[in-house]
């Protein structure tokens, strides 16, 4: 499995965009085969020690949690089962300290389906050198100028920047374009655009399925790609399929290749 996470480098057309990076910034599970210690092992960061206990959530009495790791257990319906959960923080402790690669643990929640349940991933790109224009992407959302597989969209222009939703909360995969650098008020960047795949239970684990014959970044574009196409509004057809793709789309995705995660 060739997987990058932690940096990638995407050419467009002939340049390499250094710090434009896709990476991980959620993923969460469920299991029953381990205790609060063998899954703190499991996931290589036995040589933490400081986690902190406190309440947990979701039916979990309790949870250990440690920048932005959380282990929810105790559960009051089901006391075998442990909910882990990897904020954005939690995604780059994992990285910076475990003893382990995303790989391993994907391999073996894949190995041993019976025994692990993914419930959410996050993949996110940052676009650090100009590539996706956040204001364009809220005007053309607004005018509908686009082809998508969801139902429902929505965009917000509020004090803390730009926010373009395709999808619902409740819908099993969720694209969210938004102003990085506006959200985490960083005036010393000048442009700092995230575009994030939230995914659910089939959709997330499906998403890691294909990391068999995929790179991350790929895959990404291609799902990307699947689900969603800005498009240029024709006077002589009604028909918003047939509608050619914006050029600037085009040079963003850099592929023809499209990768559904839908599940029976």
């Amino acid at each position: 499995m060739a997987i990058c996470f932690k940096a990638c480098l995407y050419q467009r057309l002939g340049v390499f965009f250094v710090n434009n990076i896709i990476l991980i910034d959620w993923f969460s599970f469920t299991t029953t085969i381990h205790s609060v210690n063998s899954i703190i092992e499991f996931l290589g960061l036995g040589e933490i020690k400081d986690f902190i206990k406190t309440y947990g959530s979701r039916g979990f009495r309790d949870r250990i949690t440690y920048s932005g790791l959380n282990i929810h257990f105790n559960n009051s319906q089901d006391e075998n089962l442990i909910w882990v959960e990897f904020t954005g923080q939690g995604c780059r402790l994992f990285e910076e300290l475990s003893k382990k690669e995303w790989e391993d643990i994907f391999f073996t929640i894949l190995d041993e389906q019976e025994n692990y349940n993914v419930t959410r991933l996050d993949i996110a790109y940052d676009d650090w050198q100009g590539v996706l224009n956040i204001d364009k992407i809220y005007s053309e959302t607004l005018k509908e100028n686009f082809v998508s597989r969801f139902r429902t969209w929505s965009c917000i222009n509020s004090n803390k920047g730009i926010t373009v939703y395709l999808g619902s909360v409740q819908s099993a995969i969720r694209f969210t374009f938004y102003d990085k650098a506006k959200e985490r008020e960083r005036e010393d960047i000048e442009h700092w655009v995230r575009l994030e795949i939230r995914m659910r239970d089939e959709n997330a684990l499906e998403f890691i399925k294909n990391l068999n014959n995929y790179t991350v970044g790929d895959l990404f574009f291609c799902v990307v790609n699947n689900y969603l196409r800005y498009v240029k509004p024709s006077k002589t057809d009604s028909n918003k399929q047939r509608w050619n793709t914006r050029g600037w789309w085009l040079k963003f995705i850099n592929t023809t290749k499209k990768i559904s995660l839908w599940t029976k």
